[in-house]
């Protein structure tokens, strides 16, 4: 009988870490300010404090981030050496 509560408690755990897991990896995905597609290719918009290597700050979508972060985009057409995040 020990060992069954032993086992229920380890999946009790284990479970806690996944929920806990998942919900810091939400956390630090960025905001979308604009993601998409047109004729020249797909590109991906994320609110971020600093644009990342090869992103460009799109000032006048701002408005869509929170905390004072800016709205960075990336684009397929771009080779700067950003990563499209679609």
């Amino acid at each position: 009988m020990a060992g069954i509560h032993k086992i229920i408690l380890a999946l009790v755990v284990l479970h806690v870490a996944l929920v806990l897991h998942i919900e810091g990896s939400l956390d630090k995905r960025a905001t979308d300010c604009g993601s998409g597609r047109e004729h020249e290719g797909s590109y991906s918009r994320k609110c971020r404090s600093s644009c990342k290597h090869g992103e460009r700050h799109i000032s006048m979508f701002d408005k869509k981030c929170s905390g004072g972060q800016k709205c960075c985009m990336c684009h397929t057409r771009w080779s700067t050496g950003c990563r499209y995040e679609g």
